[in-house]
């Protein structure tokens, strides 16, 4: 059937479609917002739902303030293709008839939402970048057309009424939740669409906003369930976290003074009433009216054909979010008994802080196919740009799991996306199935640099070298107006706010430096100001730790200092004010005699340069470490403790004057990209301290072809090489420093 048939259809079945509807004022193409309002009703549902629209709220400022967004699971370039399961609930006819609707059916119903979200067509706006797709195996592990078929005739009322809703809309009909219990797969690894004959309350179909629970997923009539109809695409908004752009109609316009909290949380979808499809919006002149006339979110009997960009990112944010992320790493899709399947589980190292410009890259991959792998390659991405291409030979039989380390891989200085994409299996460029071959996450190289230095915070915010980390998301590091002791008599310092008093749970907040270089260091310090007073409150206690990591931050196991008052609480004491037990003597961190009783709005704050004390700290335990990161850690057991105040910090190293930066060069720091590649090739790599490496190229016959220095800067490698005047070919590449020689193979593709 042609493209113009197709359009054609969509049209007359849109047409026929709200026609049926306009002649029952009870009718209404969506259910969703019934079924939502119904399980509001729910604590535990209400919980799920409003935190994920606070975290999608948040990644959307986020998004307006940074003009970018990074998912940190999968690559924002990629896109997401979600496993479908389509359970067919009929009433015993033969496959093909009635509601027993036929697979080609199911099909063209896959196909149709696929179009409207992919602008397969041309017609829409946009691509959203997010597809379905029919299972190819199911839980156990077996292979499926991803199409289910129950006889649900037997349930009570389900051939007379349909599904109801609810319990109080359409009394005797089976709920909703009766269809879907005879069949359903498990929502982390699939999207269920279950198709009905009918529904007791004229709706086209309905879905869940993402709640993660058994029945999660879309209702949709079977006859809607085709090419030219908007239904299935409408719902599966709905499973994406999308509204109706007329949200918040309420018999007026809808309220929309923040467009990201309030209507359809979309800032592009101007709010409209439901009923007002014409030429004009009568609630606001703003935006792009089309936008919301035209979209599949909308009631309009106008062609829906669009989804703006606003919604794409809403539906994309969403499924970065823990409800729906697990959907794009199942392995619902991945052909079952195929003969080359490797699939990239995870990006396990680094974590997301780097501490060298070549780190190792630690994957966690699985063998799906039927044969050994005994050998793969990966090209490693930073901000899309390749940096190079690396292989490992260890052997993964059948149905493995295996640990994989690219080793010495280049990675650019700053916060980036790091994308590892599968490039060929037994020296074959494809797998069975490309949807796995891919993951990015988000890691920052950054070190301290310009040492030794001093900090007296008098900033806006805290430094950006200094990294917090706030499990419980209530007490903190932060900077606060506070007098310090110094020369400057600065008016900011660095606090540990220990204020809130409504929780009684035990915290543990820290501030992270970045690393830093002390294998070349000869002596070396840290040096603080700290200022605290004792509570007033017995069996109330603080502490301050200051802690060392040599491995990249993953485990901090040298202690450095600990001024815990912990030590000193021995029994239960009176209340406030009543302490004849130990804590009446001073406390190792207390810099202030006496006690002070603080409150939420209250706090104790030091006010001259007797209320702080000087630390100094011994770092020379630290010395021939390439990578270190401390950190102060506030310790807090008991609520109602007072804060922790820190000011002039100092981090003193010493080098030997004959001192000066070092590289090495290795045979396996060299890399080059694209490769296989046409014209130019990228040389990355680490040059040796004030030595220069020269470059040959040979023919495959050993002709030398080409020969130069290889530039570099700070340390560097940066060069170019053209073969854009050369035929197809191989080549070979020499680079020679006066230690070491490497010898790599381009692939020159015309």
């Amino acid at each position: 059937m042609g493209e113009n048939k197709y359009y054609r259809w969509f049209v007359l079945s849109l047409v026929l479609f709200f026609a049926a509807l306009s002649t029952d004022s009870s009718a209404q193409m969506c259910g969703t917002d019934r079924v939502h309002n119904h399980m509001m009703q729910n604590e535990a549902y209400r919980n799920r739902y409003n935190q994920l629209q606070e975290s999608i709220y948040r990644a959307s400022i986020d998004r307006l303030d940074l003009g970018e967004t990074r998912s940190g699971f999968n690559c924002d370039s990629e896109v997401k293709t979600i496993p479908v399961v389509v359970h067919v609930m009929h009433l015993g006819e033969p496959e093909g008839t009635g509601s027993n609707i036929s697979d080609e059916q199911i099909y063209q119903g896959i196909l149709g939402a696929n179009t409207y979200f992919r602008n397969l067509d041309g017609q829409n706006i946009l691509d959203t970048e997010i597809q379905i797709e029919l299972a190819k195996r199911d839980p156990q592990g077996n292979p499926t057309n991803g199409i289910l078929r129950v006889d649900a005739s037997g349930v009570p009322n389900y051939a007379e009424l349909g599904v109801s809703i609810d319990e109080t809309s359409c009394p005797g009909g089976p709920l909703a939740t009766e269809i879907k219990e005879l069949s359903f797969w498990p929502v982390s690894d699939y999207y269920n669409i279950w198709v009905v004959h009918d529904g007791c309350q004229n709706f086209g179909g309905f879905a869940n906003y993402p709640f993660g629970g058994w029945y999660d997923g879309t209702v949709i009539l079977a006859e809607y369930m085709n090419f030219g109809n908007i239904v299935l695409a409408h719902e599966l908004g709905h499973g994406l976290n999308l509204k109706h752009t007329f949200e918040g109609d309420e018999l007026d316009c809808p309220s929309n003074t923040d467009c990201l909290s309030e209507g359809d949380n979309v800032c592009d979808t101007p709010p409209h009433r439901v009923d007002d499809c014409g030429e004009a919006n009568f609630c606001t002149d703003q935006g792009e009216w089309s936008y919301s006339r035209n979209n599949i979110m909308s009631y309009c009997f106008y062609v829906p054909n669009l989804f703006t960009q606003g919604q794409k990112e809403r539906m994309q944010f969403t499924l970065q979010q823990e409800i729906r992320n697990p959907l794009l790493f199942s392995e619902a899709l991945i052909p079952v008994a195929a003969p080359l399947e490797l699939g990239i589980l995870s990006i396990d190292s680094p974590v997301n802080l780097v501490c060298s410009s070549t780190p190792d890259i630690q994957l966690s991959v699985k063998n799906y196919g039927t044969s050994p792998i005994q050998n793969c390659v990966f090209e490693i991405f930073t901000d899309g740009v390749s940096t190079g291409y690396y292989s490992s030979s260890s052997p993964i039989v059948p149905n493995e799991t295996a640990s994989i380390t690219l080793s010495n891989c280049l990675v650019n200085p700053g916060l980036q996306l790091l994308s590892v994409s599968l490039v060929s299996v037994n020296n074959q460029l494809q797998d069975a199935y490309a949807g796995n071959n891919t993951l990015c996450k988000e890691i920052e190289f950054s070190q301290l640099e310009n040492l030794p230095f001093c900090e007296n915070f008098e900033l806006a915010d805290l430094p950006s070298y200094l990294t917090v980390v706030n499990p419980d998301g209530v007490s903190t590091w932060e900077l606060t107006n506070t007098t310090g002791c110094s020369s400057a008599n600065g008016t900011k310092t660095m606090v540990y706010d220990a204020s809130p008093f409504s929780s009684n749970d035990p915290t543990s907040d820290d501030v992270l430096f970045l690393p830093f270089d002390m294998s070349n260091a000869n002596n070396a310090s840290l040096t603080f100001d700290v200022a605290h007073i004792k509570t007033a409150f017995c069996n109330t206690y603080i502490g301050l730790q200051v802690q060392a990591s040599t491995d990249c931050g993953e485990t901090f196991p040298i202690e450095l200092y600990n001024k815990n008052d912990a030590s000193t609480i021995t029994s239960n004491c009176g209340g406030p004010n009543q302490c004849p037990c130990s804590q009446a003597s001073p406390l190792p961190l207390q810099t202030v005699g006496g006690t002070y009783q603080a409150s939420a709005d209250n706090p104790w704050r030091p006010a001259t340069c007797t209320d702080w004390r000087n630390e100094t700290i011994d770092l020379n335990a630290l010395l021939g470490n390439e990578s270190v990161i401390l950190r102060f850690k506030a310790n807090k057991a008991t609520f109602r403790a007072n804060n922790i105040y820190i000011d002039n910090v100092c981090l003193n190293l010493s080098y030997s004057p004959l001192y000066q930066p070092a590289f090495e060069f290795t045979t396996n720091r060299l890399t080059v990209f694209p490769n296989p590649g046409s014209g130019n090739f990228n040389l990355h790599g680490t040059i040796p301290f004030g030595e220069t490496l020269v470059y040959r190229l040979f023919s495959s016959g050993g002709q030398l072809l080409k020969a130069g220095d290889v530039e570099s800067k700070d340390g560097r490698i940066q060069t170019v090489l053209s073969l854009s005047e050369l035929p197809s070919g191989f080549y070979s590449l020499q680079v020679t420093s006066p230690t070491t020689t490497q010898n790599l193979k381009l692939i020159h593709q015309k």
